[in-house]
C-alpha cells in the first residue's frame, strides 16, 4: 500500500514548538474495502514532533487515552507517567533529546513513537525513551485494518524527518507491535535476550511451587527456607507509592551497590545517579503512578531483599530485585521471588514475568520465554557506513570480554576508573 505525500504542512495543528507534516496512505480498493471498514475514506496521518519535556507532559491526557485502549502488557514502559518521570530525570542539554513522534489521524492521536536522539560513537543516535530502565520498547499504534502501515509510515517518517544517522531499536520484544516492520525495512539484528515468565494460576503454598521444580532443586529451596527460618522471623509485604516504597527503593539501590562492589562489576545504569533519581521519584508521584510494587522480605524487622516491580494489565514484572549480602548465605533473592510469586497468584495476576536475560534460577521457575531482540537501522549515509563498520557491535563485545575476567581483575579496573 503506496505512502503519498500530503503537500505543505497538513491542516493539523502541532503542539506548541512541534513540527507539523501530513503523509496520506493510499488503499487499492482490491485490498480494502468500504465493508471492511465501514468507510471508504481513506485515513491521513500528520506528524508532530515532541521536543521538549513541557510539551510531553501536555500530551499526557491524549496519551493515556490511547493506551488505555490499545495498550497491552508489553507496554508497561510505554506508561506517559512512567515516561515522564523519566524526561525528568534524564533530559538534559547535554544528554538525550526529546524526539517524541506524535501521528495524528482526523484530529485524533493514532501512534506514538517516544523517541530521543542523543550523540554517540559520533553519531546522531535515535532511539527510544526510557533507557537504560525501561525493559522493552515498543509504540503505541491504534487497532484497525491500518496499523501495520500506520507503523511504516511512522518508520519512514523518523528515516527521513528526525536528523539522525543510526536508529538503534533496543528491547524489542519479537511479539512488539514494531518488531516485524524493523525486520520487514532492512533493520539488522545484532542481539539477542529471552525474557522468562511464570503462570501463577493455581498457586497456593510453597509445596504448590516446589512441584513445578525438579525434585533435586525443590530439595534445595526446602533446605535454604530452613536455613533461612533459623535467622529469624521473615515476613513479606508489598507497598505502592508513598512512604514505605521509598524506603524500599533505598535499600534495593543499596544492596545493588554491595553486590557489584563485591563481584567487580561495573554497571553503566546504577552508577548514574539519575537512575536512583528516577526511582525515587517513581516512589514517591501519587499523581503519576505507574503500578509499582515494591516487594520486601524482612526478617524480625530487618529488610534483607527487595523487589521494585509493576504491574500492568494483567501482569506483574520484575524490575528490580536485590539482597542483603549478610544473609547470601540463606538465598534471601530467592525467598523474596518465591513470595512475590505467590502474591501475585492471591491478586489474581495472570503472568509473571522477570525480564530479561535469561538465567538458571529463572529457567528453573519459567513457564515460557520470549525473545527480545536488538536492531540497527540506518537512516544516513553516515549511519550506512557505521552500520558496516560495526561500531554498534563493538561495545557488546567489550561488555562481554569484561565479564568474562577474573573478579580480581575486573575489580581492580573498576577501581582505576572511579
Amino acid at each position: 500500500m503506496p505512502l503519498k505525500f500530503v503537500s505543505g504542512n497538513g491542516s493539523g495543528a502541532a503542539l506548541r514548538g512541534g513540527s507539523t507534516f501530513g503523509w496520506g496512505l493510499g488503499y487499492s480498493p482490491k485490498m480494502l474495502n468500504a465493508s471492511e471498514t465501514g468507510s471508504a475514506q481513506r485515513p491521513v496521518l500528520r506528524f508532530e514532533v515532541i521536543g521538549t519535556v513541557e510539551e510531553f507532559d501536555a500530551l499526557r491526557p491524549e496519551w493515556d487515552k490511547l493506551i488505555a485502549a490499545v495498550g497491552n502488557p508489553n507496554h508497561v514502559f510505554l506508561q506517559h507517567s512512567w515516561l515522564s518521570h523519566w524526561a525528568h530525570c534524564f533530559v538534559s542539554p547535554d544528554g538525550p533529546q526529546l524526539q517524541v513522534v506524535v501521528a495524528r489521524a482526523d484530529g485524533r492521536v493514532a501512534a506514538i513513537w517516544p523517541l530521543v536522539r542523543e550523540k554517540q560513537f559520533g553519531m546522531r543516535i535515535l532511539t527510544w525513551m526510557g533507557l537504560p530502565v525501561s525493559q522493552y520498547c515498543d509504540v503505541l499504534v491504534e487497532d484497525g485494518p491500518w496499523r501495520e502501515d500506520f507503523i511504516k509510515a511512522g518508520l519512514h517518517f523518523i528515516k527521513r524527518s528526525l536528523g539522525g544517522d543510526l536508529f538503534i531499536a533496543r528491547m524489542v520484544r519479537e511479539d512488539g507491535l514494531v518488531a516485524k516492520a524493523l525486520t520487514q525495512t532492512g533493520a539488522r539484528l545484532v542481539g539477542t535476550e529471552h525474557a522468562a515468565s511464570v503462570d501463577p494460576g493455581g498457586l497456593q503454598t510453597l509445596a504448590d511451587l516446589d512441584k513445578r521444580l525438579g525434585r533435586s532443586t525443590a530439595k534445595s529451596r526446602r533446605r535454604r527456607r530452613k536455613q533461612l527460618s533459623k535467622e529469624g522471623a521473615p515476613r513479606y509485604s508489598v507497598h505502592r507509592e508513598g512512604d514505605e516504597a521509598m524506603r524500599a527503593v533505598d535499600h534495593a539501590l543499596t544492596f545493588k551497590e554491595e553486590w557489584f562492589a563485591k563481584h567487580g562489576i561495573i554497571s553503566q545504569a546504577y552508577s548514574d545517579e539519575r537512575f536512583g533519581a528516577f526511582w525515587r521519584r517513581v516512589a514517591a508521584s501519587k499523581d503519576q503512578r505507574v503500578g509499582l510494587r515494591a516487594g520486601v522480605l524482612e526478617l524480625d524487622g530487618r529488610p534483607i531483599a527487595v523487589e521494585l516491580g509493576l504491574r500492568f494489565k494483567g501482569r506483574h514484572h520484575a524490575h528490580v530485585g536485590a539482597f542483603s549480602l549478610d544473609y547470601e548465605h540463606t538465598s534471601p533473592g530467592l525467598s523474596q521471588l518465591e513470595a512475590q510469586i505467590l502474591e501475585c497468584a492471591a491478586d489474581g495476576v495472570g503472568e509473571y514475568d522477570l525480564l530479561a536475560p535469561l538465567s538458571d534460577y529463572k529457567t528453573k521457575l519459567a513457564d515460557k520465554t520470549t525473545a527480545v531482540n536488538d536492531y540497527v537501522l540506518p537512516v544516513s549515509s553516515f549511519g550506512h557506513a557505521g552500520n558496516a563498520l560495526g561500531l554498534t557491535s563493538a561495545t557488546s563485545v567489550a561488555k562481554t570480554v569484561f565479564k568474562s575476567l577474573p573478579v580480581g581483575v575486573r575489580k581492580a579496573i573498576k577501581a582505576a576508573i572511579n
